[in-house]
């Protein structure tokens, strides 16, 4: 997935966009130099599956009155109020307990946990706008952030995989990320110790293919 507004990507290989805003590159070599250009044009109105949920889940919003009392105002009074509520009540953790066991639904992460890593936090921030009659999707792709000095570029692992929203407001999608800004300082906290001798050996694996 690429963010919203961008137009011209220049890429090496094949590249494939569909409808949703996802890019495939294929025949690629396997180190890319991509350039991302922006574009002016509007994005695509919300459909009807920007407002669906789940059955049960429009009468969870009866159990935060807090957040019931937004639907009277307008779409970005909602939505600021939805994220300063995220931000004063919630807090970014990998440790989760039994979800592995599936006994952890949103329900207990809203109501009671309030802890949780990016998946919940968007999921819920996209089903609770569209609860409040605001258009949103949920997204996935990668917070870049981590600078290599040795290769003069940027980094992208695992870790660096994030889920985010957007919302419809004031007649354009705008990016929405409640999710603690903490949460990429806990994942490089439980990175191993031995990262920086896997890169090394990396660079120069993929160097020495390069000759």
């Amino acid at each position: 997935p690429v963010p919203v507004g961008v137009g011209r990507i220049d890429a090496p290989g094949r590249l494939e966009r569909n409808p949703l805003g996802v890019v495939r590159i294929t025949e690629a070599p396997a180190s890319l130099e991509i350039a991302i250009g922006q574009d002016q044009a509007s994005a695509a109105p919300p459909s009807e599956g920007d407002l669906a949920l789940p059955s049960g889940f429009a009468r969870l919003l009866e159990k935060l009155p807090e957040l019931a009392r937004l639907q009277h105002a307008d779409a970005a009074q909602r939505l600021a109020g939805l994220e300063a509520w995220f931000a004063a009540h919630f807090r970014y953790t990998l440790f989760i307990g039994d979800e592995a066991r599936g006994r952890r639904g949103l329900e207990r992460f809203l109501l009671t946990d309030r802890a949780g890593h990016c998946e919940y936090f968007a999921t819920s921030t996209v089903l609770l706008l569209r609860a409040l009659g605001v258009p949103a999707r949920y997204v996935t792709g990668y917070s870049v952030q981590e600078y290599s000095r040795l290769e003069q570029a940027f980094v992208l692992r695992q870790r660096h995989s994030h889920a985010w929203a957007e919302a419809f407001v004031d007649g354009r999608w705008i990016e929405v990320d409640t999710t603690p800004a903490t949460w990429l300082s806990v994942e490089e906290q439980a990175a191993p110790f031995w990262q920086p001798v896997l890169d090394l050996a990396s660079f120069v694996w993929q160097r020495a293919g390069e000759l």
